[in-house]
């Protein structure tokens, strides 16, 4: 497991007895505190040691090297990452893992979240489908379990200003492989000021450029996928603009 923290030391203990409390215990975790400059910084080498994890401390990359650098630390046929703000409930592993033995035509596994904090209530994640994957935005929660030998098949994370967990996801696809769907709420995704997924809000004018540019880059998986989604495109345009446009 791997917990990317930049100044969340004040999450970082509920993150890590979630960790910790896992029926199947992960054989691995490992926090990777980017360059973190908050109060609660010096907190975070005592958090790790008193869960016995592993620490790598280093000067502020950003989020893609942070998650690069973990997964090239860690080793084990899978891997997940956990927010050091947020929490799993204690079955996350297990049945994750439970999924994607059953899928072996799976990269990842994934399950529900659920919102807490600022904000309740379950995220929009859903079942795997690959049409609305690729031309109606990301629909994979985050956490998922992936395989490490179907990642490096991909070009992995790329530096992107965000979405590039759905950018992982379309290049999984372009592989051939999906994702194994758990149907419950098994990673809880704190909510809290404005957060990095919050100001890529795909509903906003740089969010829509954002993953145009995103579906740009896998054209291929967009000239298979597309055609078929025109229809649902058709009414969401069409929702969009009586939503614009209310009769008087």
């Amino acid at each position: 497991m791997i917990v990317p923290c930049y100044n969340y030391g004040r999450y970082l203990d509920e993150c890590l007895r979630s960790l910790s409390a896992q029926t199947l215990l992960p054989t691995q975790v490992l926090v990777v505190d980017d360059g973190s400059t908050d109060d609660d910084a010096s907190q975070i080498p005592v958090l790790v040691e008193r869960h016995g994890f592993r620490l790598i401390r280093q000067q502020n990359v950003g989020l893609v090297q942070t998650l690069r650098r973990g997964i090239a630390e860690t080793s084990g046929e899978c891997f997940v990452v956990v927010s050091a703000d947020d929490t799993v409930l204690p079955t996350f592993i297990e049945k994750l893992s439970r999924a994607l033995r059953a899928a072996p035509e799976a990269g990842y596994s994934y399950a529900r979240m659920a919102y807490f904090g600022d904000r309740l209530g379950l995220s929009t994640v859903r079942a795997f489908d690959a049409r609305t994957l690729v031309c109606a935005g990301n629909i994979i929660g985050a956490g998922a379990l992936v395989r490490r030998s179907a990642y490096e098949r991909t070009r992995g994370f790329r530096e992107l200003k965000a979405l590039e967990d759905w950018d992982l996801w379309l290049s999984f696809l372009e592989h051939g492989y999906i994702g194994a769907f758990v149907d419950e709420p098994l990673y809880e995704w704190r909510q809290h000021g404005a957060s990095r997924s919050t100001r890529a809000d795909m509903a906003t004018r740089p969010g829509r450029r954002m993953r145009r540019a995103i579906q740009a880059r896998h054209l291929r998986l967009m000239l298979r996928y597309y055609p078929a989604y025109l229809p649902t495109a058709a009414r969401n345009f069409t929702r969009r603009i009586r939503g614009a446009n209310p009769k008087v």
